[in-house]
């Protein structure tokens, strides 16, 4: 039976409105696995059984791969073939009953206040790639947002008092309100930055980088490790450590965790308890 990797990839995308980066990794995931069913002659992804999957998926480990690894390339194939069994016919879905290995989640790493503070105040005020850039970081903590949410920002996606953000997220949209602080810098990149790059008058990023195109992540990457340095932060962090320490911040000043939810957009809240779990932790250590 013929794979249809691509036909997926497209229906995930169109139809699922999955993220790209996630239709990527499944593509990946899926298609490491069809080359294993074609060494193996098996016949197929049709003929293939509950414990050619599973041994599919022991093969892995036995390799060195991370459970977390192995967590995603499972959720792949049970996508896959409801998918091939949906539009395609095939009679039996190998993964129905087999289950990922559990994953513990890490501990996310945050910035103590004083380290934030230190961050936020690197960048120079005094140019424009200076006023960009600490718009990025006060926007960034400020919201909580993920950076693949603030790099997709437009223009458009600012109210006219630049008071608050609307979010368009792959299941829902969202608004999320600025801190004073956070709206000022902004104002002042919109006013006396964002021009000095944009030359194409229908570039709708609202963060573009010095030649006038979107910031992409690799770009944000190597402002965060400039930044880092220059305040003298030896924490490691991150594009999403600023994300991390707001909400782990809030929980600190005894914000309700359904409220860092709200902020986080989090779907679940037991992904906003590891936050709660990491400031208690933390609180109860010798010297703090």
């Amino acid at each position: 039976m013929k794979a249809h990797i691509d036909e997926y990839a497209d229906f995930m995308l169109k139809e699922k409105h999955k993220s790209k980066n996630t239709v990527e990794s499944y593509k990946r995931d899926i298609t490491q696995y069809v080359t294993y069913i074609d060494r193996t002659g098996i016949g197929g992804v049709g003929e293939a059984t509950p414990a050619v999957v599973l041994t599919y998926l022991l093969r892995m480990r036995e390799n060195g791969k991370a459970d977390s690894s192995i967590s995603r390339a499972l959720a792949a194939l049970k996508s896959y073939y409801i998918y091939m069994v949906q539009f395609y016919e095939l009679t039996q879905n190998p993964t129905v009953n087999l289950e990922a290995p559990h994953v513990e989640r890490k501990k996310p790493a945050i910035l103590t206040r004083e380290e934030m503070v230190q961050l936020l105040e690197a960048p120079s005020s005094d140019d424009a790639k200076g006023i960009r850039d600490k718009a990025m970081l006060e926007v960034l903590y400020s919201t909580g947002m993920r950076v693949s949410e603030l790099l997709g920002l437009d223009v458009s996606d600012v109210s006219e008092d630049v008071s608050t953000l609307r979010i368009v997220g792959e299941r829902r949209e969202r608004v999320i309100n600025l801190s004073p602080h956070a709206e000022a810098v902004l104002k002042e990149y919109l006013e006396l930055s964002r021009g000095k790059f944009v030359t194409d008058r229908n570039q709708e990023a609202l963060f573009v980088n010095c030649g006038g195109a979107r910031m992409s992540r690799q770009g944000f990457w190597k402002l965060i490790k400039t930044y880092q340095s220059r305040a003298g932060i030896k924490t490691a962090i991150t594009p999403h450590t600023l994300r991390h320490s707001l909400a782990a911040h809030m929980v600190e000043k005894g914000a309700d965790l359904h409220m860092v939810q709200e902020v986080m957009g989090h779907a679940d809240i037991s992904s906003t308890q590891i936050y709660a779990r990491t400031v208690m932790k933390t609180s109860k250590e010798p010297g703090i």
